[in-house]
């Protein structure tokens, strides 16, 4: 009975309480995509919002928060001027078309600012994120008759050495190979007959550097997600810093801007906060860095945030960022029962 209780209270405490104990200056929130319709490129990695949900965040979002800008953020972090309570900042990752096409429209809407996250490989549709293949290879496989799927599970057996009892298991190889085997999600596209070239001709999922300068023009902020969206921890501290500096570089090509924010693809797990800082001095054109990561402390330089795709319990009505972003705190607070994070954060 306790524990029903003390969670219905913890439910029922209004957000700017929350962001008042933990004492947060700012709430991070990120999105990949907004679509109304079925993206076989995206389906299978992550769900994700319609056009009328992602209105909903917005309009909640600009009624309960100050939603600022990225510059309004670096001069806060640099020592200026202090932001005011609830501030919000909103941010997309991965570069994709629909951030101009739906996302676009709809912040100029509302006057909301935006950072958007390029992986800076993919700008033009020159190549396809790992991710986005695993998503096609899922799909197709998805297909399939029992005959044909037989006979497709005997493939993978055979040019991969794995066996699988039944399809779900065979997803959960493929979408893992995104992370980790890159070189496998191709040879894999191959063997199912996926043309990823034409896909990326004809469906065209990242923007071009057009769809980019024009964000730029509109005064949203264009930051850099790595070159190729391959998780940090997976390579040495030089690749390391070579990936942020890399990319930052092209994006400020792009651009024209002089200071170019960061977000880490996946998440800055398990990525030396010591060498990060010692990255951002020796590279002052590198900006801010945004992690995931929820509402989980980070350095004054990193910017955690909490994801806004999910669309469970989101109606035609009401967002459900409420209910996300209390959960969010919810486990802030766990952790910091159970000592897994200091109480001093």
């Amino acid at each position: 009975m306790i524990k029903p209780f003390l969670k219905k209270i913890a439910d029922n405490i209004p957000i700017p309480v929350y962001m008042t104990i933990t004492k947060r200056d700012v709430l991070g929130l990120y999105y990949h995509v907004v679509s109304d319709e079925r993206l076989p490129h995206i389906q299978h990695i992550y769900p994700y919002k319609s056009t009328r949900m992602f209105e909903n965040d917005l309009i909640y979002l600009a009624k309960n928060f100050n939603l600022i800008s990225y510059e309004q953020l670096a001069e806060h972090c640099s020592g200026g001027q202090r932001l005011k309570p609830r501030s919000v900042i909103l941010t997309f990752d991965d570069g994709l078309s629909q951030c101009y096409s739906i996302v676009r429209p709809l912040l100029l809407k509302h006057g909301i600012p935006c950072v958007f996250f390029i992986p800076t490989d993919f700008i033009d549709n020159h190549k396809m994120l790992s991710d986005h293949k695993a998503s096609l290879c899922i799909d197709l496989v998805g297909t399939l008759e029992n005959s044909a799927m037989s006979d497709m599970i005997k493939s993978v057996k055979n040019a991969f050495g794995k066996e699988f009892d039944n399809l779900i298991d065979l997803k959960l190889w493929i979408k893992s190979l995104a992370t980790h085997e890159r070189s496998t999600i191709d040879a894999l596209c191959q063997l199912l007959n996926i043309d990823v070239q034409q896909y990326l001709e004809t469906q065209r999922p990242c923007m071009s550097s057009d769809e980019i300068k024009c964000l730029v023009e509109d005064g949203f902020t264009i930051g850099a997600h790595s070159a190729s969206h391959q998780k940090l921890s997976l390579l040495t501290e030089l690749d390391i810093e070579e990936d942020i500096t890399s990319s930052c570089k092209i994006i400020m090509s792009v651009t024209g801007k002089s200071q170019i924010p960061f977000a880490f693809p996946f998440s800055a797990d398990g990525v030396s906060r010591r060498m990060l800082q010692e990255i951002r001095e020796k590279h002052p054109y590198i900006g801010l860095l945004f992690d995931t990561n929820r509402i989980l402390p980070n350095p004054s330089f990193i910017i955690s945030r909490l994801c806004g795709d999910w669309p469970d319990n989101a109606d035609k009505e009401k967002s459900n960022l409420p209910q996300r972003i209390v959960r969010a705190y919810q486990e802030y607070f766990a952790l910091r029962i159970r000592h897994q994070i200091p109480a001093s954060n």
